[in-house]
């Protein structure tokens, strides 16, 4: 552009003008062949014949062949050993005006315009794919700068590019340390970095510190979710796509991975829920379910059943609850007795007034089951070989003493096998209900804290028993 107006002001004569356009050429660029060879054009016309040679001299340098040079350096060429003339950019200048003067006004100013000039081209460089380029300026601009947090972040940058993640980490980490014009970016290049040397903890680390910063940034919650899946985090991973899709709603990328993720994680939870009902391992079921409910993806019938499992837990966590209550209450009266040796049965039945209040657990096979008033009472052998109808003596009974009623549930019943926990009450003569005779000594008798109860027949898994005691 400078080049054809300053050939039409040299045409017309107009040299001054001309040279001006030349010359403003050069200082965009200072090897153009054509702005050499008319400013020696120019030169020559108006005698100056020494600079007009050194011209065709740069000319010739640049462009060997050019026969208009060629001409005109062999007219002139007796001025051969008169100085050239020294064109500058601007960066040029700068540069020379940072390494003369740092201290001085003019030199921080000249600096500060400089930085901003080396970065705007190496960003260029960056958007050009010009790699290499970008990496030789960043060192040469390091020298004047070294430290400096924007070069270094570039450093990282290219670094990162390369697949150098040692040292895009080392660089990316100090350039946050040094202060960048964007921390957030420069975090995230960390994270980046991080995950490339396949350090996800740190990686999570640094994502959720740039998040601090830009929290309404939908690529940084969706690069979180995909570190924290790789880390088995399904959970925490959802939750970061579904914060970015609600920063972003147009984020198609985050919204696949959420879609996908959430189909994942509502089957899996869903099937866990409904295995822990199964186990009665209700407060586990409730979260699982919830959970799954909350993913969104269930079929219409699966949600349909999660609703319904999840009203049933429901009722069972609060059962559960006064239940751990009544415990609770049961065992604060053995408060204060030794809990931590168990008391063989045979030694408490010999000496049963020794361990009255004493905290005790024992195991047999239920005998008899009858309702009292306000109470109900089972006999229990606690030797299970034992021919117990035919039992005269009845050394291995023992009775237990359960407040309410006895509960709609087969698996406590004649032939079970029973495992009791709860207090020494006293001792008792026990009739044996099949041959009516009645015990040869006083047997233990038990007031019920919690009991398990088998029996097989009628269906699997334990029965566990709690005393009633006005909570529910």
């Amino acid at each position: 552009m400078h080049n054809t107006a300053g050939l039409a002001l040299y045409y017309q004569g107009k040299y001054p003008q001309a040279f001006q356009e030349f010359l403003s050429s050069l200082r965009k660029d200072p090897n153009n062949v054509t702005a050499h060879f008319n400013l020696g054009r120019i030169f020559e016309k108006q005698g100056k014949f020494e600079d007009a040679f050194i011209q065709y001299q740069r000319t010739l340098s640049l462009d060997p062949v050019n026969q208009g040079a060629k001409s005109g350096f062999e007219r002139l060429r007796r001025y051969e050993k008169r100085p050239e003339i020294v064109v500058r950019t601007r960066e040029e200048e700068l540069e020379q005006q940072v390494r003369a003067q740092p201290e001085t006004l003019s030199g921080r100013e000249a600096q500060s315009e400089l930085l901003q000039v080396r970065i705007k081209q190496i960003q260029d460089l960056f958007d050009q794919k010009n790699f290499s380029a970008a990496q030789d300026l960043i060192v040469k601009t390091q020298v004047l700068y070294p430290d400096n947090g924007e070069l270094t972040f570039l450093h990282a940058r290219y670094a990162y590019l390369m697949n150098q993640f040692p040292e895009a980490a080392e660089k990316a980490r100090l350039a946050v340390n040094r202060g960048v014009s964007q921390e957030d970016v420069a975090l995230y290049l960390l994270a980046l970095s991080y995950e490339g040397l396949g350090d996800y903890v740190r990686a999570e680390s640094a994502l959720k510190d740039a998040l601090k910063l830009a929290p309404s940034n939908a690529v940084y919650y969706e690069r979180l979710g995909i570190v924290q899946r790789r880390q088995g985090k399904q959970v925490d991973a959802w939750e970061q796509f579904r914060r970015g899709v609600d920063v972003n709603p147009g984020a198609v990328e985050t919204r696949v991975k959420l879609n996908r993720l959430s189909r994942e994680l509502s089957l899996k939870t869903y099937t866990q829920g409904k295995l822990a009902f199964e186990q009665r391992n209700y407060a586990e079921a409730k979260s699982l379910l919830t959970q799954a409910l909350e993913f969104g993806e269930l079929t219409p019938d699966m949600q349909s059943e999660a609703k319904n499992l999840l009203s049933m837990t429901e009722y069972w966590v609060q059962k559960s609850d006064k239940i751990a209550q009544v415990r609770e209450v049961q065992q604060g009266n053995t408060l204060g007795i030794n809990l931590k040796r168990d008391l063989p049965f045979e030694e408490v039945r010999d000496s049963v007034g020794l361990y009255v209040g004493n905290y005790v657990s024992w195991k047999g096979r239920v005998v008899h089951l009858e309702q009292k008033d306000g109470f109900y009472e089972i006999i229990v052998d606690s030797d299970d070989r034992n021919e117990f109808q035919e039992d005269l003596g009845m050394q291995g009974f023992f009775v237990v003493h359960v407040k309410g009623k006895i509960p709609d549930d087969r698996r406590l019943s004649y032939l079970g096998m029973a495992e009791v926990k709860g207090k020494l009450k006293d001792s008792a003569f026990v009739r044996n209900p099949y041959n009516k005779n009645v015990s040869s000594r006083k047997q233990p008798v038990v007031l019920l804290t919690e009991g398990r109860f088998e029996n097989r027949e009628f269906g699997s898994g334990f029965l566990r028993v709690y005393p009633e005691a006005g909570l529910f």
